[in-house]
């Protein structure tokens, strides 16, 4: 038969009709009719014939015959530590408190400010961070130094004063009548040679 794909073929005289199966054009039906001409898939889909019809390839977050669904792109959770809005083509994510990047994937290192200086050790939380202080300092970043004196080193009872002179150290002024490294000694005056003055008498 001269009619192609699958079309009647109808004798004239010196000549023949084709009549085309649904689909198919021309003189002898060998061309297939594009459905894709009235451009069919919605939301930049691809349009790709198939016999008498037409298939449409969706891009992400579409579905449907002509890609005329939008999915919920929430639906998967993608949002690891946040909470999703869905967008037209897309989703967003709003991160819980210590967390960031697109899907809140990522921990924030609270340490990466070094907020505690050379004094101490950082440690990172969740949503903030802990100093371990070094000897002698103190606060919530360890950038207050300590009074040694406040922890009153010295002898309460024989000390005058006591003096910070650093980190961790002290002298003790010590009140008249004691000694020793924190004034804790009571010096036994009994046991001072005091010097005597002799006067001699010649008769």
């Amino acid at each position: 038969t001269p009619c192609y794909n699958n079309g009647t073929c109808i004798d004239q005289i010196n000549s023949f009709l084709c009549l085309c199966s649904s689909g198919y054009t021309d003189l002898r039906c060998q061309t297939m009719i594009s459905q894709c001409n009235s451009l069919p898939c919605l939301n930049g889909g691809i349009c790709r014939d198939s016999y008498d019809d037409f298939l449409c390839i969706c891009p992400p977050f579409f579905t449907g015959k002509q890609c005329e669904q939008t999915i919920n792109s929430c639906l998967s959770f993608p949002c690891l530590h946040g909470s999703c809005t869905p967008t037209l083509s897309s989703y967003t994510c709003q991160c819980n408190s210590g967390y960031t990047g697109d899907n809140c994937e990522t921990v924030i290192n609270q340490c990466a400010s070094s907020p505690c200086g050379s004094n101490g050790n950082c440690t990172s939380l969740s949503t903030r961070f802990s100093c371990c202080c070094a000897p002698g300092y103190t606060g919530l970043e360890c950038n207050q130094l300590i009074d040694i004196c406040l922890t009153n080193p010295c002898s309460i009872e024989g000390v005058e004063r006591c003096i910070s002179t650093g980190i961790s150290s002290f002298n003790c002024l010590c009140k008249p009548g004691y000694s020793g490294r924190h004034c804790e000694i009571n010096i036994n005056e009994c046991l001072s040679q005091p010097v005597i003055s002799i006067l001699v008498f010649f008769s």
